[in-house]
């Protein structure tokens, strides 16, 4: 499988040139919609921050992403909440993860449930117990039942996770700028900060003023989702935006 589209990954432009022969690929097994997840530390996460301590491209439903919040998209799913404790696969039928979920968990997995998302799974490609970052991917199958899900699974496991080892591939090593996209001048603070130069010495070096300075820095921490100037330096360098 990985064989008959490899051409076609090497031919891509950018992260979503890439992201299309992977979607496509999904879809010649059924899979409709994707959300792909990455969070590059483990110990930022608080409880109901997730959104807000990662970053994640979709293909679901502009519903869906209406009806979960663009800003709390992942905060409450019940899969992402299992996907941290430890690697996994969940299967979005199978009620019984609700036995320790919370009312709103509980909520989304309804919501979802009422949207048609009832068959798919969300699975881990990398993970904090074995890497610095924690990255999955939720599958959605529509068109298949939940009675034959199953079957399908057991056929098509293999080669979807192998594909969701590419496409984590792309997003985190060929094409990092496909989550973030930092301006060439946010790198290029960025980098300088990553190398020990303060502030007043990049903005000499960039002949920017310091107020230029902080803005490039606090555009660079918004992108990054960053709490501090730190957070966004070592954020940068675990998603590979910068060198260092």
């Amino acid at each position: 499988m990985i064989h008959a589209i490899a051409t076609e990954l090497a031919d891509a432009r950018d992260a979503q040139s890439y992201w299309d022969v992977c979607h496509r690929q999904f879809e010649q097994y059924g899979v409709m919609s994707i959300c792909y997840g990455y969070i590059p530390f483990g110990r930022y996460i608080g409880s109901g921050k997730v959104t807000r301590s990662g970053f994640y491209k979709s293909t679901h439903s502009d519903e869906w992403l209406s009806a979960v919040g663009n800003e709390s998209a992942l905060d409450n799913d019940i899969s992402i909440d299992l996907l941290l404790r430890q690697p996994s696969v969940i299967y979005w039928h199978d009620e019984s993860v609700l036995e320790h979920a919370n009312e709103d968990q509980r909520r989304v997995f309804e919501l979802e449930h009422d949207l048609g998302m009832v068959t798919g799974v969300t699975l881990s490609v990398a993970h904090f117990q074995t890497d610095n970052v924690l990255t999955g991917v939720g599958l959605n199958t529509p068109q298949i039942s939940q009675r034959e899900f199953d079957k399908f699974w057991l056929a098509a496991s293999v080669p979807l996770q192998q594909l969701c080892t590419v496409l984590d591939y792309g997003m985190r090593y060929q094409y990092p700028d496909g989550l973030v996209h930092l301006s060439p001048r946010e790198r290029d603070v960025l980098s300088y900060l990553a190398v020990g130069y303060r502030p007043h010495d990049i903005a000499l070096r960039l002949k920017r003023s310091r107020k230029t300075l902080e803005k490039y820095i606090d555009s660079a921490k918004m992108k990054l989702k960053a709490n501090s100037r730190d957070n966004a330096v070592a954020k940068a360098l675990v998603m590979g935006l910068i060198k260092p």
